[in-house]
């Protein structure tokens, strides 16, 4: 479509429908946040009952005894993960309408943004997947802050414990020192050497 096509009079009619495509994308990205917090309470309930497997934790052996705020703070950071997500879905469909609402093809501006486009597609990939597997992190305990543990990246292995967990990439200290940084999805497997049985205490471990 071009610039001498474009009928100037629809303005105001598509000016109104891209507002309401925004407010209705706004509208549900709310929503999508408080149903996802719902559901992940939910599911942590169920985990502490012994009804779920989703947000259930398995005992540390640096655990020190008292109540365990990590549960819920797992639960909040899967809802935000997953509502990133939604987020992340619910914007890109509304810059399609919107586009469609313009006429433009959105095939024609990705192809003419050549190697960029690719680039910036594939990276999306890498960011989703990376995404995707914390939130599986969160959900399944592989593991958490504090842990020692040994995941094989590139089938290498690597030893350290978690000293942070963000929503795409966890960081270790390694025994000699230096940090070490990896997205989830580029873990293959991971041995949690902190995780005791579900019938083990921390105590009766250190003894």
């Amino acid at each position: 479509m071009s610039v001498n096509d474009f009928e100037w009079s629809d303005v105001p009619t598509r000016a109104l429908a891209i507002i309401a495509v925004l407010i209705g994308a706004s509208v549900l990205s709310s929503l999508a946040r408080l149903f996802l917090r719902q559901l992940t309470r939910r599911a942590l309930s169920q985990a502490l009952s012994g009804k779920g497997r989703l947000l259930k934790r398995l005992p540390r052996s640096h655990d020190v005894g008292g109540p365990d705020p990590r549960p819920g703070q797992r639960a909040d950071a899967a809802a935000q993960m997953l509502a990133r997500i939604a987020s992340l879905v619910i914007t890109i469909s509304a810059l399609l309408i919107i586009l469609r609402i313009l006429e433009l093809n959105p095939l024609v501006l990705v192809s003419s943004a050549g190697f960029l486009g690719a680039g910036v597609a594939i990276g999306g990939q890498a960011l989703i997947k990376d995404w995707l597997t914390g939130l599986m992190v969160l959900l399944e305990d592989r593991y958490a802050v504090g842990d020692d543990i040994t995941v094989r990246v590139g089938g290498q292995d690597v030893s350290g414990r978690v000293e942070t967990l963000t929503s795409a990439a966890l960081r270790m200290r390694l025994p000699e020192g230096p940090t070490w940084h990896a997205g989830h999805g580029s873990v293959e497997s991971v041995t949690n050497h902190s995780q005791l049985l579900p019938t083990e205490s921390p105590l009766a471990a250190k003894d």
